[in-house]
């Protein structure tokens, strides 16, 4: 757990840039580690959707002593991917995206904090599911997800699927 309470609030168009430079700093210490996740953020193929997802108040960012040492996006529709992944299921849910944390801050519980905030505190009318998924074999993420309460579904396309009832 970590020693100061985080923050986390909407993020603004003038975070853009630290949100983008975290992702990318995450995804090539993915990279560094040999799991095969996040590649388009290294490459910078998603800026574009992640300063609009900034624009469109849905992405989010953790504060400590006033430093963004985490950020996730939530999409209260399926997007292309989740439709891709998810297929057909019912839209009832919210789903998670590039939930990350900084690597310097990495290890004192901001992770878990992220997933608990936005499972007490998001505003999910008629949702009755939050989904998030990870590439298949990443094993030390399926076990975090397990750890936080969230359940396997299956796997598609190289991803592993998890969702968890939302219950407040």
């Amino acid at each position: 757990m970590i020693d100061t309470k985080i923050s986390i609030s909407l993020a603004t168009n003038d975070e853009a840039d630290v949100i983008i430079g975290l992702l990318k700093n995450v995804a090539e210490w993915l990279k560094l580690n040999h799991i095969d996740q996040w590649g388009y953020l290294r490459s910078g193929e998603a800026d574009q959707e992640i300063r609009d997802c900034i624009k469109n108040n849905k992405t989010y960012v953790a504060k400590l002593h006033n430093k963004i040492v985490g950020t996730f996006t939530i999409y209260e529709q399926k997007n292309e991917w989740d439709s891709y992944i998810w297929g057909d299921v019912p839209d009832d849910a919210i789903y998670i995206h590039r939930l990350a944390v900084d690597r310097e801050a990495s290890g004192k519980g901001i992770g878990r904090e992220l997933l608990q905030w936005i499972e007490k505190n998001y505003p999910a009318e008629n949702k009755k599911w939050i989904r998030l998924d990870c590439v298949a074999g990443n094993e030390r993420l399926d076990r975090y997800y397990r750890e936080q309460g969230y359940t396997f579904v299956d796997i598609t396309h190289d991803h592993s699927k998890y969702e968890k009832p939302i219950t407040r």
